[in-house]
């Protein structure tokens, strides 16, 4: 059964794994900024601080087992852009075994 929920603490390791594809992928579509060797944690070290208060990231689960994730975040633009709150989802990812099956929809 698929479910989804917020990401705790014990999540972290297999979403920074998982940013890690996500960031390969990037790089498969022509991203050529550089970037660190654990990228995965230092994307988590980006937001972790600010969980549950300006970011937030959800989990799709079945079995257990982690199948995507979404990054959600508030912020304020720059002053030339309006200076607004806004709400941004910034990064999604579904494991490539876990596409087609709707797992993103939700």
């Amino acid at each position: 059964m698929l479910t989804y929920r917020t990401a705790v603490e014990a999540d972290f390791p297999i979403l920074a794994q998982m940013y890690g594809r996500l960031n390969a992928y990037f790089y498969e579509v022509g991203y050529r900024l550089p970037h660190p060797d654990n990228v995965g944690q230092v994307w988590l070290d980006t937001f972790r601080r600010t969980l549950g208060r300006f970011s937030q990231v959800f989990v799709a689960e079945a079995d257990g087992q982690l199948l995507g994730f979404a990054l959600g975040r508030i912020k304020r633009l720059p002053a030339h852009m309006g200076g607004l709150t806004v709400g941004e989802l910034s990064d999604v990812w579904v494991e490539p075994q876990a596409r087609g099956q709707g797992v993103g929809e939700h």
